[in-house]
């Protein structure tokens, strides 16, 4: 690991743009000279408690205590070391870091990466001006633009044309002065067989520039354009720079919509990412084949809580989905599957002019759960008992996993109105089916705060198996995914407790309506009748464990009287923007309560500036 020069951090972080930084993961307001708000990107929240000081580059969220500085928040929502913020900071704002004492090997090691990084940007160049100027490339050209992709997308992702001939890029390199080995290097030429000397690796081809996160071009992913041309899409060859498994396309160009949405959608193809990226929807990336790997699901979580496969309804594209439940099973990411129109994939619903279905496949989007029971009652044969059995023996284990509710309820129903049983029938098969506790992928979590045991303040996102929000997942390596107000109102009985008496005071006069969580209600008033005392916990198992929670919560809180102020500023908003809600439900006027809403969120933004300025 290189050790940087003391004052890289100084000069780096004079460098970013705290702002810019931020609002790559949510969105943000103006609350202040200097200030700013927004929803916080380390937990669910719907009330804003994330402030920025833009000239102090620092943030806090006062609903699940992340806060730090800008190399922090790179650490926490890119999963990497100090190093890695650093190098990822002074690669955004265009610092040089000055390296000391480095290990040669290392150094040399990290040379030779930025050189051959420098052939491939220089090939995507030499690519993406060929598609455009060459009257070889107009082949190409048309049939990009037939499938309804329009130039200024495909300029974007810098889609080109590789020419034809064995060694057109080889020949304008060596004019350069690259030496054809070192494109062989680089996965952009290979020797020839039968005599010396080199030929292009890509020739006759469509390419798709395969970025990593920063956007650097690290490979080429190359459609062929005659039916003799084989295989269909050749990529470039595992090197220092390109490793397949690590490769998702288009993710420099989705990070910054999937952190603001919450939401990343995997599709297969190069042109479905292109063709959804110019309707609007931006916060999608393709595999690189239908082989995920744990590093592809690393990425897929740290862009986003919720992936949304969108993957062709064939067997290798289902297969694909039950290959990534199961890495999901070891990561934060809770999966969810669109069903496309007709089985038809993006490209062809756009270049069909059918966007609109599209978008609405996306929207709603089906509970992974749900998928497999009805992939499972599609493939299956029910004409029988016996072949009825054998159904419900792959279905029992696949409901299993779900946590008793409504939609465990409902498939329930559903797998005996297929099968002609009684709901109570597959119930009780289900209850007696073994819930597998599952193993635990290499798969890097999606940066963010966690707090104490037993109610993660980063607020952990359900997995596949998971069930609905708040259920209760066997396995995970993180606990269940809290509700955003549940989130809010045990943090908000932490900080009064770790507040000592004043926060006493606060939490005598809560009124328990004022919470809408059943459960965190009834541990305040537990609190309030002196049930702490003494160190006891409540009777009730389940009450017991929400009381566990705020109790290790108050601990590990930012307990101040002023970050007080901001949680109550923050009930009584919601407290308000209930009544405005039963209000319009019975046509009672609202516009004194829109009033009183505007004065409370100008208040909320004063206690947040005057929390920070502690």
């Amino acid at each position: 690991m290189p050790r940087y020069a003391p004052d890289s951090k100084d000069r780096v972080k004079d460098a970013v743009d705290m702002v810019d930084l931020v609002q790559t993961r949510t969105e943000l307001k103006r609350s202040g000279p200097g200030r700013y708000t927004g929803r916080c990107c380390f937990h669910e929240e719907r009330t804003p408690s994330l402030s920025v000081d833009a000239d102090r580059k620092l943030y806090h969220c006062f609903g699940c205590q992340a806060g730090g500085d800008c190399i922090t928040f790179v650490q926490e929502t890119e999963g990497t070391d100090f190093n890695g913020a650093l190098e990822y900071l002074a690669g955004r704002y265009g610092v040089t870091l000055e390296i000391l004492d480095d290990d040669p090997k290392k150094a040399a090691a990290r040379k030779r990466e930025a050189q051959l990084l420098g052939l491939t940007e220089r090939a995507a160049s030499f690519y993406e001006k060929l598609l455009w100027s060459s009257p070889e490339a107009e082949t190409a050209r048309n049939y990009l633009l037939g499938r309804g992709l329009d130039e200024e997308a495909l300029k974007t992702y810098r889609v080109g044309w590789a020419p034809e001939g064995w060694d057109r890029l080889v020949s304008a390199s060596a004019k350069a002065g690259v030496e054809p080995r070192m494109l062989e290097e680089a996965g952009l030429a290979m020797r020839k067989r039968e005599s010396r000397g080199y030929n292009d690796r890509f020739h006759g081809r469509i390419t798709f520039p395969l970025c990593d996160g920063r956007g650097q071009v690290r490979g080429f992913g190359a459609r062929a354009m005659k039916a003799d041309q084989q295989p269909k899409y050749l990529n470039t060859s595992e090197n220092a720079i390109f490793h397949k498994g690590q490769q998702l396309f288009g993710l420099h160009l989705a990070r910054s919509a999937a952190a603001k949405s919450g939401i990343v959608v995997l599709v297969e193809g190069y042109t479905d990412v292109i063709a959804l990226h110019q309707i609007g929807i931006q916060h999608v990336v393709a595999l690189m084949g239908t082989a995920m790997t744990p590093e592809q699901v690393g990425e897929l979580a740290r862009l986003a809580p919720l992936l949304v496969l969108a993957l062709d309804p064939d067997g290798a594209g289902e297969a694909a989905m039950e290959k990534a439940a199961g890495l999901a099973k070891g990561s934060r990411l809770e999966l969810r599957v669109a069903e496309l129109p007709d089985g038809r994939d993006p490209a062809e619903l756009v270049q069909d002019g059918r966007a609109e279905e599209l978008r609405a496949a996306l929207d709603q989007p089906m509970h992974f759960t749900r998928f497999r029971v009805e992939r499972i009652l599609k493939n299956s044969d029910l004409s029988t008992a016996e072949l009825r059995d054998e159904a419900l023996a792959k279905l029992a284990p696949v409901l299993a996993e779900l946590s008793e509710g409504a939609l465990r309820e409902e498939l329930v129903a559903r797998v005996a109105d297929r099968m002609a049983l009684g709901p109570a029938i597959v119930d009780r098969i289900v209850r007696g089916a073994p819930r597998p506790r599952p193993q635990q992928q290499d798969v890097p979590p999606r940066g963010g705060f966690q707090g104490a045991p037993g109610g993660p303040q980063g607020g952990g996102y359900g997995g596949p198996g998971g069930g609905e929000p708040n259920g209760d997942v066997v396995g995970r390596r993180l606990p269940h995914r809290l509700d955003p107000y549940d989130e809010q109102e045990r943090t908000l009985l932490a900080l009064m407790l770790a507040l000592g008496t004043e926060g006493r005071r606060h939490l005598g006069e809560l009124d328990p309506q004022d919470l809408r969580v059943p459960h965190v209600r009834a541990v305040l008033e537990w609190l309030q009748s002196g049930g702490d005392e003494g160190g006891q916990l409540p009777a009730d198992d389940g009450l017991s464990e929400v009381a566990r929670d705020v109790i290790l919560r108050s601990g590990t809180l930012d307990a101040r009287p002023a970050v007080l102020e901001v949680e109550l500023a923050q009930l009584a908003l919601r407290r308000l923007e209930r009544q405005i809600e039963e209000a319009r439900r019975a046509g009672q006027p609202i516009d004194e309560l829109r009033r009183s809403a505007t004065t409370l969120r100008d208040r909320l933004d004063e206690a947040m500036v005057a929390a920070m300025d502690l």
